[in-house]
């Protein structure tokens, strides 16, 4: 089985850009491509560390401890913002956005580890994932907390780290879970962000339950989707949230594999 499909040659040139050039020329048993490759088929397949299939010969526990290095280090986060950037000039657009979108969604947790809870709506126990969008739908933003926590707990957090790493928002589409007059008055006032509740479109049947996009905001529900085309985040396996982060970001970078 060939892993090779998962990380194209022009996302390898452009993420070398972003590796230190010394660990680029240090001598190493393994490639730097083909651990990143294995850890992209990781994402992507749902593969466990241990059943993980040896196209370059490399032990699971080698790869995952280059996983945790990197992951400590922050290279999945910076070179998704890097990839963000990219996209966002080249459909023509300010590098830095000023309009966003936040949601969040509940997943089953298998394995336990830091911040479970149960959403009691959905009856899952696990964590929730808090997500901050562009208007693409491209990832800036993640925080993850126990299921049972309020969304509109992390609205503020998110919207304090928007602007901490110097983009530009002036607004943030929200449901109706975020809905709090208070809240949204000290967010302005501490970051200069709006907070804008999005209203569902009036159905003329009451009693049509199906989904309804919302005007502007279901691009995070895109988001949603297309993290769930990785396995590995179909459910949550991972023991911490630093981990649980670190495959989101994979995954977001896949979907920029271009």
């Amino acid at each position: 089985m060939f892993t090779t499909e998962y990380l194209s040659d022009a996302l390898w040139q452009y993420m070398k850009k972003f590796i230190p050039s010394s660990y680029l020329k240090r001598k190493r048993k393994h490639s730097l491509y083909n651990l990143f490759s294995d850890l992209f088929y990781l994402t992507r397949s749902g593969s466990s560390w241990r059943l993980l299939p040896s196209s370059y010969g490399i032990p699971w526990s080698s790869l995952y401890d280059y996983f945790s290095k990197w992951q400590k280090l922050g290279w999945y986060k910076q070179l998704l913002d890097k990839l963000v950037k990219r996209e966002r000039l080249a459909k023509g657009r300010d590098a830095k956005p000023s309009l966003g979108c936040v949601d969040s969604q509940s997943v089953q947790s298998i394995y336990g580890g830091e911040a479970i809870g149960i959403d009691g709506y959905k009856l899952k126990k696990g964590r929730k994932r808090h997500i901050l969008v562009d208007m693409q739908g491209n990832l800036l933003e993640i925080e993850i907390s126990p299921a049972n926590e309020a969304d509109v707990n992390q609205l503020s957090y998110l919207a304090y780290l928007a602007q901490f790493r110097g983009r530009k928002f002036f607004k943030i589409l929200a449901d109706a879970g975020y809905r709090s007059t208070s809240l949204a008055s000290e967010i302005f006032s501490q970051t200069g962000v709006q907070i804008e509740v999005v209203n569902s479109p009036r159905r003329k049947d009451k009693e049509d339950k199906s989904f309804s996009p919302q005007p502007k905001r279901w691009v995070v529900e895109r988001t949603f989707a297309w993290l769930n085309q990785n396995r590995r985040l179909k459910v949550d396996y991972e023991k911490t949230i630093q981990s649980a982060k670190a495959f989101i970001y994979l995954a977001m970078i896949l979907n920029l594999n271009k």
